[in-house]
């Protein structure tokens, strides 16, 4: 048996350009299993398999046989077929082994430990050419994790991961400079390929990121690759390999594959036409409805106004439809209307903070648009990076009319209706019609605050959420696709502050994994830190098949 040949470049644990040979056991319940090892490049699916190479349920429709194979070989303890897959780590280092093969079956299927333990001990005596022993390892927690008394070689998804020596979070292709980044810097762009000493909390658009600590695979530098098919990896080693770091400040390819991670020396020009290629032809306008101009509760609305309140309140407006009351928070949020108002609200031309209906008054959507049509602004990334911080400011030092600060404070009369002193904390958070988007998730792009009742009108904080919108990583995102700033609109979902967080995380509703397997993907930890950005901590990931 050659596991090359059969083998498959496979994506799995968050990692790509591991090696995975499929295998199914069949007749289980006779006297005589059969194991056979798959081809796993020309037949990936175990049922086709079985179906076309072995010439079972040939009687049948191909969707009636398989229908029938899936209850003849998931999720029960007296099983016809065993599937699973010796998973080759090639990264994995030791110290005294290079390399692992590892015993995986599909994290959610309870396969029983007799069964286990028989997988182990039948592909252990079929595979004698393997460098070291069969490791099994227990991808889900439905799996037996341990075989100690049983001398089978175990291994934990922990210790998998602390041994390798790089691992490719999202496969893509880039060109740039090679610059490296330690706590504290900045001036990324999309001509630098960011190689990281720590894990950033958050990240303007990059060319290219590697990180010497591991990433999870839902942290916001990784959606941010995913949605900008931007080459991510963690190479363990990437300052102390004389083939990357003698690379360091120079212009470099840089791409991730199914065959590995290659960085290597490029030319100026080769990069600079690579770079002006990338850059969208037309401008994209986001939807937007101003028809809401109040504070709305959040039981009034559902996901199809995210184009009046931003889709992460009408997200969670719409999960209040579908799950049991006390999960989803109770809350408001404030349409794109105020913000729009707000920023159209005419102000001294010399002093915007103010008011003012003068004949040379401007409002602050009128001074964006000089600065936006400013050649310094437009050519220079540090002029960029100061104006807009100094629009930020003035933002939230901008006067706001009375009405509009009264109409925003009776929120707080949703959680204290008897009114003044106000004592609930509230949580105010971004919320666009410029991310959590199909091929846009803007993940960490904007701002959230925490309102404490000390700090004044509530406005205060909704200020700095609306300020948000012209981050700097914000900013150079939507520069780099061409999305329209102006119509670029911010809502704010407000709810209480949630001080005693048991677990937190985040959810997708499909199987990133593995396409060919129906799964919702969720990546959790304990207590309140954030899960898309964390602090040094241990998270949990898992796929689930479907909810009751």
């Amino acid at each position: 048996m050659d596991f090359d040949t059969l083998a498959a470049k496979a994506n799995t644990l968050d990692l790509s350009g591991v090696r995975e040979l499929k295998f199914i056991m069949t007749d289980l319940n006779s006297n005589n299993p059969v194991l056979f090892f798959m081809n796993s490049n020309t037949t990936p699916l175990h049922y086709n398999f079985v179906r076309n190479i072995l010439n079972r349920y040939q009687n049948i429709s191909y969707d009636s046989g398989l229908a029938q194979f899936n209850t003849e070989t998931y999720f029960r303890n007296r099983r016809n077929y065993l599937v699973g897959s010796v998973v080759a780590y090639d990264n994995y280092n030791d110290g005294d082994n290079l390399g692992i093969y590892a015993l995986e079956f599909w994290p959610t299927d309870p396969v029983p430990a007799r069964l286990i333990e028989q997988a182990y001990r039948t592909l252990s005596a079929a595979m004698p050419f393997l460098p070291s022993p069969l490791a099994y390892h227990p991808v889900g927690l439905t799996h037996a994790q341990e075989f100690t008394d049983k001398n089978i070689r175990t291994i934990q998804t922990n210790q998998l991961f602390s041994q390798l020596d790089s691992a490719i979070l999202n496969k893509g292709e880039a060109y740039g400079r090679l610059k490296v980044f330690t706590p504290g810097d900045s001036h990324l762009s999309e001509d630098i390929i960011a190689i990281y000493t720590f894990i950033p909390n958050t990240i303007a658009h990059a060319g290219g990121i590697i990180t010497t600590e591991p990433q999870t695979p839902l942290s916001h530098i990784n959606l941010k690759a995913r949605q900008n098919n931007t080459p991510n990896a963690y190479i363990k080693n990437a300052l102390t390999d004389p083939s990357i770091s003698s690379l360091i400040g120079q212009w470099v390819h840089y791409y991730t594959d199914d065959d590995g991670i290659v960085i290597e020396a490029a030319s100026e020009a080769t990069a600079l036409q690579w770079l002006a290629d990338k850059i969208p032809s037309e401008v994209t306008i986001p939807e937007g409805d101003l028809s809401l101009t109040v504070p709305t509760p959040l039981k009034e609305l559902g996901f199809n106004d995210w184009i009046r309140v931003g889709v992460k309140a009408a997200n969670v407006a719409e999960l209040a439809k579908i799950l049991d009351e006390g999960i989803p928070p109770k809350g408001y949020a404030l349409p794109f209307a105020l913000y729009d108002n707000f920023m159209n609200l005419q102000r001294c031309a010399n002093e915007l903070q103010k008011l003012c209906t003068r004949n040379d008054s401007m409002s602050l959507n009128e001074y964006i648009a000089q600065l936006l049509a400013d050649k310094e602004f437009q050519q220079s990334l540090e002029i960029r990076r100061q104006r807009l911080a100094d629009l930020r400011d003035l933002i939230e030092q901008a006067e706001a009319p009375q009405a509009m600060i009264d109409q925003i404070e009776t929120v707080h009369l949703f959680w204290e209706p008897v009114g003044e002193p106000f004592k609930q904390k509230l949580r105010v958070r971004s919320s666009t019609n410029n991310e959590d988007l199909e091929g846009f998730n803007g993940a960490g792009l904007y701002s959230s605050f925490t309102h404490k009742p000390k700090e004044g009108k509530l406005i205060n904080s909704i200020k700095q959420v609306w300020a948000s919108l012209w981050n700097e990583s914000a900013f150079e995102e939507r520069r780099l696709h061409r999305i329209d700033h102006l119509k670029t609109y911010m809502g704010v979902l407000i709810h209480p502050n949630y001080g005693d967080e048991q677990a937190n995380g985040v959810a997708i509703t499909k199987n990133i994994f593995n396409a060919g397997w129906e799964g919702l993907y969720i990546n959790a930890q304990y207590g309140e830190l954030s899960i898309t950005n964390p602090e040094p901590i241990k998270s949990d990931t898992g796929l689930i098949k479907e909810c009751a």
